[in-house]
């Protein structure tokens, strides 16, 4: 059984980095959706495992600290606790969305107590780690859409992002390479702001 815990952010890094770039690959998902015990095998499984981890990492309405899931024959086991019934329910309905979970053994207790200086710190670098992963993510996805774009020059051309906004910096040939850039980078989805630094070659 695989099991996967988001409490100490230091230990979950690594692993989170690698579900993400797995998720960024070109495989669809699963081919079959197991019907039966029988139907699920150790690859099914952990695909579930990583999908799950990226959804409930990157979900910006969740802080998953806390939060502790395994997959044993396509059924995902939930441990750990919440802060509301909200977020209790919203763990319960991402998870029941992801391809190939055949069920959900929901152990999830909501809990209102205070947080400690120590869990709120926690938190924290949680969720700092959790801005870095979405900020590396658009910028792999702008850069990506900009080298391919044969419209456009892009050779030259540095992406940044901080907290969902865009920097676009070095030399482009021509102001239409310029204006060209910053549409397809305004038109990335999870961009919220571009700053267009490009300059133009004489």
């Amino acid at each position: 059984m695989t099991l996967l815990t988001v409490m100490n952010p230091r230990l979950a890094h690594l692993p989170f980095v690698l579900l993400l770039l797995a998720l960024l690959a070109v495989t669809p998902g699963p081919r079959v959706v197991a019907e039966t015990a029988n139907d699920c095998d150790a690859e099914l499984n952990a695909w579930i495992d990583g999908r799950l981890g990226a959804t409930l990492l990157l979900n910006t309405y969740l802080n998953p600290v806390g939060l502790q899931w395994s997959t044993e024959d396509c059924v995902v086991y939930l441990e750990g606790q919440v802060e509301s019934e909200i977020e209790h329910q919203l763990v319960s309905r991402l998870v029941e969305g992801i391809a190939g979970v055949r069920n959900v053994e929901d152990g999830i207790r909501v809990t209102q107590a205070a947080v400690s200086p120590e869990a709120q710190q926690l938190i924290s670098e949680q969720m700092a780690f959790r801005g870095w992963v979405r900020d590396a993510t658009l910028t792999a996805q702008v850069q990506y859409k900009l080298s391919t774009n044969r419209s456009l020059n892009a050779d030259n051309i540095e992406v940044e992002t901080d907290d969902s906004v865009v920097v676009l910096r070095g030399e482009v040939p021509g102001i239409s390479d310029r204006s060209m850039a910053e549409a397809v980078t305004r038109n990335t989805e999870g961009v919220e702001a571009v700053r267009n630094l490009l300059d133009v070659a004489n």
